[in-house]
């Protein structure tokens, strides 16, 4: 939701966890685990939270700043694949929110398009926020910041590593594996494994060779030394 700081005035994103019919302690921990997770982390281009709580009707939720734009995955599908040059430009945000939070023991766990604002600076640049670390896991923590257990399943198919699938411990390279798969699709338009049940895009990513990005990219503007990047 958008609301409003009453003392300074200006606009903040406020996240509410929607109670369920039964208690989930899961939920919860998890709901908590974002706050703590992204409290670690300050830096531009990852949204900053400035409060967290719970109501006095025992509603869990979070403040963060409020940040106008629109997400990547809206610009992909506004415009299609991006232009190279475009790309890397907004990969090194988004690689340096990453760098930020594997330096503070966090691993994301679900880098997607959806999770990423982008909002156009005066300039007309690109400016990056990485949202959403709602599964994220931080290395080394206390138990009550980590609730997911061996063999559980966390993040969206399209975009999951090998080790994430098959239930094993997520580590950095989880993140980079998925950095790899968003890279892919912007520049394509698609992600590189695309099956037509979860179960499907689920095998490919374990058993299927990476389609060619030079090939698939539409615009004709990526070098072939890029492919190296995949291997």
């Amino acid at each position: 939701y958008r609301g409003k700081h009453l003392v300074l005035g200006h606009s903040v994103a406020v996240k509410l966890m929607k109670p369920g019919k039964n208690s989930d302690h899961n939920r919860i921990q998890r709901f908590k685990r974002e706050a703590k997770a992204v409290s670690l982390l300050q830096h531009p281009h990852i949204v900053s939270i400035t409060d967290f709580g719970q109501t006095q009707g025992g509603q869990l939720f979070i403040v963060s700043e409020f940040v106008k734009g629109v997400t990547l995955s809206d610009i992909l599908a506004e415009t299609g694949p991006l232009p190279f040059s475009r790309v890397l430009r907004v990969f090194a945000q988004i690689m340096a929110a990453v760098e930020e939070a594997h330096g503070n023991q966090v691993i994301h766990r679900d880098l997607k398009p959806e999770n990423i604002m982008v909002t156009t600076l005066r300039g007309g640049e690109d400016f990056l926020k990485l949202l959403d670390f709602g599964i994220a896991k931080v290395a080394g923590a206390n138990p009550s910041l980590n609730v997911t257990v061996a063999g559980e399943v966390c993040g969206t198919p399209s975009y999951m590593s090998p080790e994430q699938i098959r239930g094993k411990p997520p580590t950095t390279q989880t993140d980079v594996y998925a950095l790899g798969v968003l890279m892919f699709e912007l520049l394509t338009g698609h992600a590189p494994f695309r099956g037509s049940t979860v179960e499907e895009t689920l095998s490919m990513h374990l058993y299927e060779p990476r389609p060619s990005l030079v090939k698939e990219a539409p615009l004709g503007d990526v070098p072939s030394s890029m492919e190296r990047v995949f291997q």
